[in-house]
């Protein structure tokens, strides 16, 4: 990627951002040294990984590395031969092998919802024999512990030995009486690696030995008294014998970290990995930015923010950052900005730079989802009024090599942002080559932006199809900027105005107004006129999508109150149909019941009665469950004009069927008794089912009297709860048969339960007008006397 590119856009800024989110220093230096990538695989994986952490972020989780020392100068220094690390060093790499260990162990608990994760997890190397040997050797503050081996714990359990036997003489002699007067101080101190005593100068031979020291007052001499000095001398070689074994044990080591040094390096940028791929999850919530998606068409980035303002404004040194839709239409190649100045333009112009950047660098982009990013093969911006001092060329001068340089290099795969190019010239002169840039770069197929207030530029947008004009807007009243775009108008300069806005003498005003040339003044004119229509036009269209969605909402709440209404009417068909199919088996049971009692009482009908009335039930049973089933879809049959009171009809658009009660004198009003219910309606709105049938002859009755007991009793005593209950329900139906309007139940008192269970079903049965318990003396509570309707 061009590197001018990467630091007029100010991508390097970006990234000393994302380094402050690292947790190591090796995280730290991979984040600085993030380049952009023209991989659209590799950048979908750098994104996916992101999205991956941001996951396990949004889940909890935090980072699964913490900060350790710099360990890369130690393990350069172990790498030559004959090299010996310190113990303070050997901790500061004992901190790194703890982070790595802790970040495998990590990713190994997680699930296959993580693989690009896991796959960094599955790079890191376990080094536990390396780690176990530096903790069983090293004590935290880089000193060997007594037990890193069976002869440096040796050493110095003898060490302290002599230590206190030097000690405990040392202390008697301060301790006589005849060397009192010769004490400068009754301390015992350490001199060149030996025990010695404070004596006054002056009384330094009274006490035979050696002189190791004298204060700079010269009134205190350090001696180390005779009669220890062979213990001191114990001391001294004890004292080379454990550094020579502390250098043997660190000796052996750094020989182990030079044998593990390959690993070491691999799990050092595992962890470098790691910390970026983390660093930029944390950035992505701290800006609110997604992972956008990769494609030919674009870029597109809605409600989209420069990054640097966002971090500015949240360190409180900025305002709000305004977010902005930045896109290119369909088959658009060019844009080109125009509109007041402070007005957003260039803005604009590097929040879209630095967030195809961004994407292609495999950081989420701070916008609103959906978002989409182009991969450019290169990207190149010439930004603000830079001079060349070192080649002593002027601004001017200096954006025309700059622009050379992108003509030798610029393919259809490339993104140029161009900021006021050619104005640091004569303005025809430089109109016009601007003119001939944007439309070499038109044919060259790549996409451009170019910040302009050249009419020439704007007007190439018009007649150009590939080419789309894009204004910063600003409020009509008081020319104050809206940072916000509008595609597809060209924008005004407004230079007056805003020149007013920031206190310019209104004399000025106005006589530069007296300037302006009819033509001047009319070609502002229009771009406010069309600026006005277009905006008129976006609030109609804003009006029509906001109508189209309230109707798109009503109809999904229509629909969806239809399709419960229509699974509500299914559940009561369903439920009906159900409790029509009990009826209809209890009456076949109750059928049944009636003909085995005949049989038992030799009044057996004739076997076509028989089969008679079986068809009949049949009948019941179809009837009564076709009228509960959705019918089909039928034709209309109007009733005839003969209809008459009495025939069958059906009321249009329902399954309610009736019976015609009366037709006014025009036919036209109508009365259907429905379920006992008189509904009034047109005779137009009625579907003909029957005519009126004729009520059958007595002498086709069939008269079943099963009844043989005058007294009309039913013992039901002893019997189940379920079978007694169905005895009832049988005498019932015989009893209403043989038009028999009472009949006694006799069921007992006992637990009183089988009396109220036939009590139950009494209340709710259709053939009962009543019951009441017989008088105590013939039977009270034990007996029921049920009255039946006629």
């Amino acid at each position: 990627m061009d590197d001018q590119t990467l630091e007029v856009l100010e991508y390097t800024a970006l990234l000393r951002h994302l380094a402050s989110f690292a947790s190591t220093e090796v995280g730290r230096e991979r984040c600085l040294d993030l380049k952009p990538s023209s991989d659209a695989e590799k950048i979908r994986l750098l994104l996916r990984e992101v999205t991956e952490a941001g996951d396990l972020m949004d889940r909890g989780s935090s980072s699964p590395l913490s900060s350790f020392e710099e360990v890369r100068p130690l393990l350069e220094y172990a790498a030559v031969q004959g090299t010996i690390l310190e113990g303070t060093e050997l901790t500061d790499l004992l901190s790194f092998l703890r982070v790595s260990e802790s970040a495998r162990a990590f990713f190994s608990d997680q699930d296959i919802r993580y693989p690009l994760l896991c796959s960094h997890a599955y790079r890191l190397t376990p080094q536990d024999e390396l780690l176990n040997r530096i903790v069983k050797a090293v004590a935290p503050d880089g000193t060997l512990r007594d037990d890193a081996s069976p002869e440096l714990l040796r050493i110095r359990r003898r060490l302290q030995q002599e230590k206190r036997t030097v000690l405990q003489r040392m202390e008697g002699l301060l301790g006589r009486n005849d060397l009192k007067e010769v004490w400068q101080d009754k301390v015992i101190t350490f001199r060149n690696d030996r025990f010695v005593v404070a004596v006054k100068s002056g009384a330094r031979h009274a006490l035979p030995g050696i002189i190791h020291d004298i204060s700079q007052s010269k009134a205190t001499c350090f001696v180390e008294p005779a009669e220890v000095v062979d213990l001191n001398n114990e001391l001294s070689l004890l004292g080379r014998m454990e550094k020579d074994e502390v250098r043997r044990i660190l000796a052996e080591l750094t020989s182990v970290v030079r044998e593990e040094l390959p690993l070491l390096h691999e799990n050092l940028e595992v962890v470098a990995d790691i910390d970026l791929i983390w660093s930029k999850a944390r950035m992505s919530r701290f800006l609110d930015a997604v992972e956008p998606e990769l494609g030919e068409e674009g870029p597109t980035f809605h409600d989209a923010v420069h990054p640097l303002l966002y971090f500015r404004w949240k360190k409180g040194k900025g305002p709000t950052p305004k977010p902005i839709y930045l896109s290119f239409p369909d088959d658009t190649r060019v844009l080109v900005i125009s509109g007041a100045n402070m007005g957003g333009k260039t803005a604009a112009l590097k929040t879209l730079g630095l967030l195809s950047l961004m994407a292609q660098s495999g950081m989420h982009v701070p916008c609103r989802e959906p978002a989409r990013a182009v991969v450019f093969d290169r990207i190149f911006a010439v930004i603000g009024d830079e001079q060349d001092l070192v080649h002593d060329l002027s601004t001017f001068s200096s954006q025309m090599k700059r622009i050379m340089t992108i003509f030798s290099r610029v393919n259809e795969r490339s993104l140029v942002l161009l900021d006021e190019v050619c104005t640091n010239t004569d303005p025809v002169e430089g109109g016009a080559l601007a003119l001939a840039f944007l439309d070499r770069l038109g044919r060259m197929k790549c996409r451009t932006v170019v910040t302009t207030h050249y009419g020439s530029l704007k007007a190439y947008a018009v007649t150009n199809d590939q080419a789309m004009n894009v204004s910063v807007e600003t409020d009509a009243e008081t020319h104050h900027p809206a940072y916000t775009l509008k595609y597809g108008v060209p924008g005004v300069s407004n230079a007056l105005a805003v020149a007013s806005l920031l206190g310019m003498d209104r004399e000025l005003i106005r006589k530069a107004e007296g300037f302006l040339s009819p033509a001047d003044r009319e070609a502002l004119n229009l771009i406010q006129d069309l600026d006005r229509t277009h905006s008129r036009l976006k609030e109609e269209e804003r009006r029509a999508a906001r109508t189209a969605e309230e109707l798109e909402r009503a109809k999904a709440a229509y629909e969806g109150m239809n399709r419960e209404l229509q699974a509500e009417r299914q559940r009561i068909l369903d439920e009906e149909r159900r409790s029509a199919q009990e009826v209809v088996r209890r009456a076949e049971q109750n059928f049944r019941r009636i003909l085995r009692e005949a049989r038992k009482l030799r009044q057996t009908p004739k076997p076509q009665e028989e089969h008679r009335l079986h068809a009949e039930i049949k009948e019941i049973r179809r009837e009564v469950i076709g009228k509960l089933t959705p019918p089909a879809p039928r034709s209309y049959t109007p009733p005839p004009a003969t209809a008459k009171p009495g025939d069958l009809v059906r009321l249009r658009g329902s399954n309610q069927v009736g019976v015609l009660m009366s037709l006014g004198g025009n036919g036209e009003d109508a009365q259907v008794m429905v379920k006992g219910i008189k509904v009034k309606t047109r005779s137009d709105k009625l579907e003909f089912v029957q005519a009126v049938v004729a009520p059958a002859s007595a002498e086709h009755r069939v008269d079943l009297r099963p009844f043989p007991h005058p007294s009309r009793e039913v013992k039901v005593v002893g019997m189940r709860v379920e079978d007694a209950l169905d005895v009832v329900d049988k005498s019932i139906d015989e009893a209403v048969l043989s038009g028999v309007g009472e009949i006694e139940l006799v069921h007992g008192i006992g637990t009183g339960r089988l009396k109220a269970a036939i009590s139950g079903f009494l209340k709710d049965h259709s053939a009962v007008r009543g019951f009441h318990h017989k008088d105590p003396h013939k039977g009270g509570q034990g007996v029921t006397v049920v009255e039946l309707s006629a």
